[in-house]
């Protein structure tokens, strides 16, 4: 290693030359994207890349000496031959970039002892192989990155770049290659690192853009991607300030809000305003105030009343400030957020999204990382799933609801595990619900593998208030025109000078859902954030868009009560359990049993269940787990599902099953946990956490003995020896009792 002008360089690194820059501008240099794994390498290609591989890719340190190459598989990174073969070159996984390309860590001293030990290359080292490389500088480069370099002739632009490093770090290969980066873009403008999404973000040239590219630990180099609220504002003045009343109450429950800040109008409600990166805590975008409002007196903004009540206290967690030069990474603002006040609240709240042009590789590194990180923390995370724009809207407007699924939900609420919001209009019914001009609805077809996977993978996963637009083109001069704002149609909010304003946007019905979770979290103590998600959804009412799944909350503010039939919850944790058959040692997932008694006066029976797992795929669509939900009456029969959104196979995080009444008696769920394509070396670590709401629907004579059944339905559910549960959690959700009902299933 050698120190030139303060920048730390690696002799052996091939540093990008003018003639390769000019070929890549000159679109002359592709990306090898292609996936084809016909041919193995042969032996002689195999010692010599491999030789070259741990010489171009090697850093030394005081502490490690490692090199960092690139494998191109001929079978799935998973499978137990490409495992075999990576044990025995000693090779560790840094980074998978898909099923069959890879990022490895060699250790270069046992590598070249192996290969003097070895005469000739066993074939099954050779035959998992198709190609060893340092991975180019230039394939590292994004999508809209590489098109904008290209289009620079002069090479004198300055790209605003996120530059991220390869995955699961030691902490000295962490500390060595932060030090190496950080002197490597010191004079680059407004250098920045952000450890906990490990990228650095700062302005610099194309030419030294592909400088840096050529570190062997460099995983990504992206154009940063934009964020935005997702709010529109009439202005229209509701209540001026003073003109309404407030009812303060501080035995509320709490949560988080990731925004732009409050205004110091709203310290009153506020737990504590934490500035993060920022000089101040205050919002200066006037955005963070009005989510706040709908977060802290929920359904009073929404209708607009005179007389508010206080019912949540927020903890406002800034992460935009207009007026300062600076800029946080979403993903790396949510982490922090969650880390610093996670003991305080499992609640967190976030109307900001990336772009639409956000880089398709960094959207899909973004999900993956925070879906990890919330499965890891168990805590709920709700996120606006974006607006369209109102104009786009307006061109397709005599083609909706149809229009609205062209529109996918903006990154990160695409995530399993981040709990997407979308708006309906404050007028929707139980008869009609009128989904906002403004929604969107589906996944962008990067995590999609089949037309189907649309009708399994939905987004948003819940819809509620947030306002809408009539979509009138309002002229302001001969050549520009705008979308008239619609009052009448709009919700309320509380901005920074603290009057009573109109807005529209899933920036607004996303803090509303979040409300709803602080009260159930506020009622019951359950132990999984999927029980939180099974109780809200099945609150919900199930209509479709498009013939996309589609659930809308109206009773947000009687989220606990218990006034259309009877709630019984369940939740368990799955974790493998070891056997030994011929010697062979395998792993397996029982089977969790949980059972509850219907009455005659029952209906039908809604399920709801929500499941996650702590294996987190680099292909997003391959979910690798799903649950597998069979209902069986005691006198043996299993039930048929009568209708409902999903079936056994049903590959979603979350299922709805319906089904019909026709037997007085102990009803049985048995939940299976299958994996799919999933080798057991990751089986033996997996483990899955799912919570189940039962609804018993009622049929409407009997609905004013609600209390009567449902204690008469505890009464006769019973358990049975010998059963293979070891512990499971039965409440109910019922505000015609002081105390939630706790019975303990036991083996």
């Amino acid at each position: 290693m050698k120190k030139d002008n303060g920048k730390i360089w690696d002799e052996s690194l091939p540093h990008i030359t003018l003639e390769t820059y000019d070929d890549l501008k000159r679109n002359k240099i592709s990306s090898p994207r292609t996936k084809t794994h016909d041919n193995s390498i042969s032996e002689y290609d195999f010692k010599n890349r491999i030789l070259d591989a741990l010489s171009i890719g090697n850093i030394k340190s005081k502490s490690f000496e490692s090199s960092y190459f690139y494998l191109d598989l001929t079978n799935e990174y998973y499978t137990s031959p490409v495992t075999e073969m990576l044990n025995d070159l000693n090779l560790e996984i840094k980074t998978v970039l898909n099923d069959f390309q890879i990022i490895v860590k060699a250790d270069p001293s046992f590598v070249h002892n192996y290969l003097e030990k070895k005469n000739k290359i066993p074939k099954k080292i050779t035959n998992n192989i198709k190609r060893i490389d340092c991975l180019k500088g230039e394939d590292k480069l994004g999508d809209n990155l590489l098109q904008l370099m290209q289009q620079d002739s002069n090479s004198t632009r300055t790209f605003n770049i996120s530059i991220k490093l390869i995955d699961n770090l030691s902490d000295e290969e962490e500390l060595e290659f932060n030090k190496i980066v950080s002197q490597h873009i010191e004079r680059e403008i407004n250098p920045k690192h952000f450890p906990r999404s490990k990228q650095f973000i700062c302005g610099s040239t194309a030419k030294r853009i592909l400088e840096i590219s050529e570190f062997p630990f460099i995983k990504k180099i992206s154009i940063v991607p934009k964020i935005k609220p997702q709010e529109y504002r009439s202005g229209e003045l509701v209540y001026s300030k003073g003109s309404y009343k407030i009812i303060r109450n501080d035995d509320v429950p709490t949560i988080c809000v990731i925004d732009s800040g409050t205004s110091e109008n709203f310290k009153d409600y506020c737990a504590l305003q934490d500035p993060y990166l920022f000089d101040n805590p205050y919002d200066y975008d006037d955005h963070g105030t009005r989510v706040s409002s709908i977060a802290s007196f929920g359904e009073d903004l929404i209708n607009k009343k005179g007389l508010l009540e206080q019912k949540a206290k927020i903890i406002s967690f800034k992460i935009d400030d207009s007026s300062q030069d600076k800029y946080v990474p979403l993903d790396e603002a949510v982490m922090n957020a969650i880390e610093e006040y996670r003991d305080l609240t499992s609640v967190f709240c976030l109307s900001y999204n990336y772009l639409d042009d956000i880089d398709p590789e960094e959207r899909l590194d973004i999900v993956k990382v925070l879906d990890r990180f919330i499965q890891e923390n168990n805590i709920i995370l709700v996120n606006s799933c974006g607006n369209i724009d109102l104009f786009v809207a307006y061109l397709q407007k005599n083609n909706y609801p149809e229009y609205l699924s062209a529109h996918p939900v903006l990154c990160p609420s695409e995530a399993k595990n981040v709990f997407s919001v979308g708006s309906i209009c404050r007028y929707s019914t139980s008869e009609k619900c009128i989904v906002s001009y403004h929604t969107r609805i589906g996944l962008h077809p990067i995590f999609l593998s089949s037309d189907m996977d649309k009708y399994l993978f939905f987004k948003p996963d819940v819809s509620t208030f947030g306002g809408n637009d009539e979509l009138i083109i309002e002229k302001e001069s001969e050549n520009i025109q705008s979308i008239a704002m619609s009052p009448e149609l709009e919700i309320g909010v509380i901005n920074n000078c603290g009057d009573i304003v109109n807005v529209s946007g899933t920036s607004f019905s996303a803090p509303l859902i979040a409300l709803c979770f602080a009260r159930l979290y506020d009622t019951y103590h359950y132990n999984n954030s999927e029980t939180y998600k099974a109780i809200l959804i099945n609150k919900t009412i199930r209509g479709e868009v498009n013939n996309l799944p589609f659930f809308y909350l109206l009773n947000t503010s009687k989220i606990t009560e218990c006034n259309d039939g009877i709630y019984l919850n369940f939740e368990a944790e799955v974790t493998p359990k070891y056997r030994s058959e011929d010697g062979s040692k395998t792993y397996t997932l029982e089977c969790k049993t949980v059972e509850f008694y219907v009455p005659q006066e029952a209906e039908g029976i809604d399920i709801i269940t929500v499941h996650s797992n702590n294996h987190i795929f680099q292909d997003l669509r391959k979910f690798n787990t799903r649950l597998v939900v069979e209902i069986v009456k005691s006198n043996g029969v299993t039930a048929k599902k009568s209708h409902g959104t999903a079936s056994q196979n049903c590959a979603n995080t979350y299922a709805r099953y319906t089904f019909k009444r026709d037997y007085v008696g102990v009803w049985k769920i048995k939940v299976h946990v299958e994996t799919r394509r999933l080798p057991s070396e990751l089986l033996k670590t997996l483990s899955v956490r799912f919570g189940i709401s039962v609804r018993i629907n009622v049929k409407d004579e009997y609905k004013d003995n609600l209390y009567d059944l449902y204690m008469k339905v505890l009464a006769n559910t019973k358990t049975k020896e010998n059963r293979r549960v070891k512990k499971i959690s039965y409440k109910t959700i019922d505000n015609l009792t002081q105390q939630p009902e706790n019975l303990t299933i036991t083996t």
